[in-house]
Parts: C-alpha cells; sequence; structure tokens
C-alpha cells in the first residue's frame, strides 16, 4: 500500500479508474462513470474525504506539540509548558 493520497477529484478519480480498467479491458466513458457514481453513492468518497481531513488535523496538532516543546526550556524565559504549548497553537 502506498502512502500517497488519492486525487479526490473527479478528473483525477477519472483517470484512476480508466487507468485501472485499461489493465483488463477498455473501459467507455460510461464504465467510468458508473463506478464513479457508485464510489460516490456508497459514501465511499465522503468517507476518505473525511479521513484525509482527519490525517490533515492530526499531523497539524503533531507539528504543534513538536513545536511546544521545541521552544520549552525549564532553565529559559519559558519555564511553563502549558505556556509553550499555547504559543506554539498560535502560529
Amino acid at each position: 500500500m502506498s502512502n500517497e493520497r488519492i486525487d479526490l477529484t473527479k478528473d483525477g478519480l477519472r483517470k484512476s479508474i480508466r487507468e485501472h480498467e485499461e489493465r483488463y479491458h477498455e473501459p467507455t466513458i460510461e464504465d467510468v462513470e458508473t463506478i464513479l457514481s457508485c464510489l460516490e453513492g456508497i459514501g465511499l468518497l465522503a468517507e476518505l474525504k473525511r479521513c484525509y481531513e482527519e490525517i490533515d488535523r492530526l499531523a497539524h496538532t503533531e507539528r504543534c506539540y513538536l513545536r511546544a516543546i521545541e521552544i520549552f526550556d525549564p532553565k529559559g524565559k519559558h519555564d511553563d509548558l502549558s505556556y509553550a504549548i499555547q504559543q506554539a497553537f498560535d502560529e
């Protein structure tokens, strides 16, 4: 499995579907549209978009946390970890 994200635009999905289907047969435009419609109809695309948003949110939280740790220095100006964390989230 790849760590690359799937292009969730309609054009990107059409391209991916065509490339996949061409391995087995020559898909028609109708074939591609039917598959795309099915993916939307069962909520797969909405769920994948939700998962990507959650991954992005968690990645942002991790960056903020790591930034807070980076600026946390008990012997320096920022001796309060909660202050350092708040500073990281405010950036």
